[in-house]
């Protein structure tokens, strides 16, 4: 009995000892350190319109032909330009003095059609129109021909229009002395756009 008793003693003064000497660390709080979160920005397709000496001429042509220019000078430079006749077949409008000529030319590798309104022989706005039924390709006609004028008159401002099954969307930039507006017709397949005197926006 004796022996049992010290034995117990013994093991509970190691198990003491063991306590004593064991030291038990407190965990720290953890820190997790999140990456930051980077939104993604989509960006726009740069479209490539091959763009030859005469395209970018013809796109600019507001340098050659300034608004308010005489016909006469617009016969000039476009010899196949038709005779002026009534704006929008409009009898009416002619009287006012208001008619219209137009022009095909070869515009980055389509047919486009090129009109000239005038005002008593005078230039006061003119467009250029072109027909591409795939929306596709015609988007990207719109969209290269924006970026180009971007970069001549910086950026756009943008609408759209979605109304009873119609959709277009358009684009207008304003140099001071005149404005541009581009207009592509989604329902139609045509991209039309032009120079016209300046409008607030």
């Amino acid at each position: 009995m004796i022996g049992l008793i010290s034995c117990n003693q013994e093991a509970q003064d190691d198990t003491k000892e063991i306590v004593k000497d064991t030291v038990v660390i407190q965990p720290k709080d953890t820190v997790v350190i999140e990456e930051p979160k980077h939104e993604e920005v989509e960006q726009e397709k740069v479209v490539n319109l091959g763009l030859t000496k005469d395209d970018k001429k013809n796109l600019m042509v507001i340098k050659e032909l300034p608004l308010g220019t005489p016909f006469k000078k617009i016969k000039e430079l476009f010899p196949p330009l038709k005779d002026p006749r009534p704006e929008g077949g409009s009898a009416e409008l002619a009287k006012q003095g208001y008619t219209e000529a137009s022009v095909k030319l070869d515009l980055m590798g389509k047919k486009a059609d090129l009109e000239f309104n005038m005002k008593n022989d005078t230039l006061y706005s003119y467009y250029y129109t072109i027909t591409e039924a795939d929306y596709e390709k015609a988007s990207d006609i719109y969209l290269g021909i924006q970026q180009f004028y971007n970069k001549e008159f910086g950026h756009c401002k943008e609408e759209k229009v979605e109304e009873h099954n119609h959709y277009s969307k358009s684009c207008m930039w304003n140099s001071g002395k005149f404005s541009v507006v581009m207009t592509q017709d989604i329902n139609r397949g045509n991209i039309s756009w032009g120079f016209q005197r300046p409008v607030e926006f």
